[in-house]
C-alpha cells in the first residue's frame, strides 16, 4: 500500500512539474505573447551600423548577409517590440524581420547590451543584471511595459533574447520617430532592394506605422511602399514562418562561402600566425630585394616606394614597398558582400622598428610571442632562433611533468611556430630566394608535413586569403 502512495506522488509531482513547464514555455512564446500582448517581435537589420564586440559578425557584412544568418542558422536573436501604445523611439533600426515563433530567453526594458557568445549563447551585460525579476515572465511583462525595477517608464527600445527564432516577413517603417538617433547612415534602404530580397526568398514585407503593422506592396512606377490592409496579431501569428531544411541548407551554404564570421579557432591563429611569418620574410629581405619599379607607388610626401609583395589576410590585402631601406604597407579594407568599403580605407604606414631587425620577441599572430636570446637579423638568425624555440617547446611536451593546460598551451605555440616558418618559407619562394625557401621547409618538415600544410590551408582559406568558416566553428 505503502508503494502504491509513493508510486501516486512520483506521477503527481511529474504531472506537476510538465504544467509547469508548459506554462513556462507558453509565457515565452513569441507568437504567444504577440497575441496575448498586442505586440510585434523584431529584429532590425541595420544596413550601415557596426556593433563591433557585440557581434561575431567582420566589419562590413552587408545587411542581406545579416538576414540569411537569421534565416539560415536561427541563432539567439536580440529584439524589440513595437505596439501602437509604445511606438516611438521603440526600434533599434527601422527596417528588418518579424520574428512570428520563439522562445524568450531573457527580456529588458532597455537595452540589455547582450553579448553573443556562439551560435545558440546570447547574454545580457553584468551591469544590467541588477534588480530585475528572476522570474521569466515578471521581466517579459516589464520589458512589453518598458518600466523599470521602480515602475518608472523608459523611453528608449526594449530588448528581448529569442532562442530558436522563425522569420515571419520583413517590416519597413519610415516614421523617424520611431527609431533612436545614431550618428552613423541611414537605417533604411530603398525600398526596391528589400523587396527584391523578399521576393528572392518568397516572404512578405509589412509596413509600420505608428505601431501598428500593414501588408505592403511596392509601386513599381515610384519605387514606393504602398501600404494596404492592417495584419492582427491573430492573423500574425497563422502566418507561416521559418524555413524548410533544405531551403535553409542552401542558405547555410552562402553563408560559410562568404566569410562573414569572425569567431577564432586554433586553425584559425595557425594560418594568423603564417600571415606573420610572411611578413617577416619580407621585413629581413628588404635590403637584399631591390622591389618592382615598375609597380612604385608614391608612399609619402618626397617618398616612393618600389613593390615588395602582397599578403591577402583574413580581413585585408596588404601590399608592401621599399623606400630606401625602409618598408612601407599600404592597407586596403576588403569588401564582404556588398557593402563599399570606407572612402580612406586605404592608407600607407611606415613599419614600426628597424626594417631589416626583429626585437627578442616574434609576434605569433594571436598575441603569443617567442622569445629568442638574441635580435633577429638575417635570415640564418631567424632559422636559428626558430629552431631553438620548437625545441624548448618539444622538450616541454616531452616532459611528463608538464600540467595538461600548459600542455594543451605549448602544443598550439608550438604548431603557430610551424605556421609562422611555413608563411616565411612561402614569401621566400614568392620572391625568389630559394635557399631560404627550402631551409625553412627542411626545417617545418620536421615538427609537420609540408602536404599538411597545404591541405588545410586549402580546406580552410579561400581564394581571396579569408578563412572559411564552418558550422561547427560557430556553434
Amino acid at each position: 500500500e505503502a508503494a502504491k502512495v509513493q508510486l501516486a506522488e512520483f506521477y503527481s509531482g511529474q504531472s506537476e512539474a510538465w504544467n509547469q513547464y508548459e506554462t513556462e514555455e507558453k509565457a515565452c512564446a513569441v507568437s504567444e505573447i504577440s497575441q496575448e500582448r498586442g505586440v510585434t517581435f523584431i529584429h532590425a537589420l541595420h544596413p550601415n551600423y557596426e556593433t563591433k564586440g557585440l557581434t561575431p559578425l567582420r566589419e562590413g557584412v552587408d545587411w542581406q548577409t545579416k538576414f540569411k544568418i537569421a534565416a539560415g542558422l536561427e541563432p539567439d536573436l536580440s529584439v524589440s517590440t513595437v505596439s501602437p501604445d509604445k511606438f516611438e523611439k521603440s526600434m533599434w533600426g527601422r527596417m528588418g524581420v518579424v520574428l512570428t515563433e520563439g522562445s524568450v530567453q531573457d527580456a529588458n526594458s532597455s537595452d540589455l547590451m547582450s553579448r553573443v557568445e556562439g551560435l545558440h549563447g546570447r547574454k545580457a551585460a553584468h551591469d544590467q543584471l541588477t534588480e530585475r525579476p528572476p522570474n521569466i515572465a515578471a521581466r517579459i511583462d516589464r520589458a512589453i511595459r518598458k518600466v523599470d525595477e521602480r515602475g518608472r517608464p523608459h523611453s528608449e527600445y526594449n530588448e528581448f533574447i529569442v532562442r530558436n527564432p522563425k522569420i515571419g516577413g520583413f517590416y519597413y517603417c519610415e516614421q523617424e520617430q520611431a527609431a533612436i538617433q545614431r550618428t552613423t547612415g541611414s537605417d533604411l534602404v530603398p525600398p526596391a532592394e528589400l523587396f527584391a530580397v523578399a521576393e528572392q526568398y518568397s516572404l512578405p514585407v509589412y509596413y509600420i506605422e505608428d505601431g501598428r503593422v500593414y501588408q505592403a506592396e511596392l509601386d513599381q512606377t515610384t519605387g514606393q511602399i504602398k501600404p494596404g490592409a492592417e495584419v492582427t496579431a491573430e492573423q500574425m501569428k497563422a502566418i507561416h514562418s521559418g524555413f524548410s531544411e533544405l531551403a535553409k541548407n542552401e542558405i547555410q551554404r552562402e553563408i560559410f562561402a562568404d566569410s562573414a564570421f569572425k569567431f577564432e579557432t586554433p586553425e584559425a591563429f595557425n594560418l594568423r600566425s603564417r600571415d606573420v611569418g610572411r611578413r617577416t620574410y619580407i621585413r629581413l629581405a628588404v635590403r637584399s630585394y631591390p622591389g618592382d619599379s615598375s609597380r612604385a607607388e608614391a608612399v609619402a610626401e618626397g617618398k616612393t616606394g618600389q613593390f615588395l609583395a602582397e599578403i591577402k589576410t583574413f580581413d585585408t590585402v596588404e601590399r608592401y614597398f621599399r623606400s630606401g631601406d625602409d618598408v612601407w604597407l599600404k592597407e586596403g579594407k576588403k569588401r564582404l558582400g556588398n557593402r563599399t568599403p570606407p572612402k580612406n580605407g586605404i592608407n600607407f604606414s611606415q613599419l614600426r622598428g628597424g626594417s631589416d631587425e626583429l626585437s627578442r620577441y616574434i609576434e605569433l599572430g594571436t598575441g603569443n610571442t617567442g622569445r629568442f636570446d638574441r635580435p633577429v637579423r638575417s635570415v640564418d638568425d631567424y632559422l636559428e632562433s626558430m629552431a631553438g624555440l620548437l625545441e624548448k617547446f618539444t622538450g616541454e611536451l616531452n616532459d611528463a611533468k608538464t600540467n595538461e593546460i600548459y600542455r594543451s598551451f605549448v602544443e598550439n605555440a608550438r604548431s603557430q611556430v610551424v605556421y609562422h616558418i611555413y608563411g616565411f618559407a612561402e614569401q621566400a619562394e614568392q620572391m625568389g630566394d630559394r635557399d631560404a625557401a627550402d631551409r625553412s621547409y627542411a626545417l617545418m618538415d620536421r615538427y609537420q608535413p609540408h602536404s599538411e600544410i597545404i591541405e588545410h590551408i586549402n580546406r580552410r582559406t579561400d581564394s581571396k586569403g579569408r578563412l572559411k568558416m564552418t558550422q561547427e566553428d560557430v556553434a
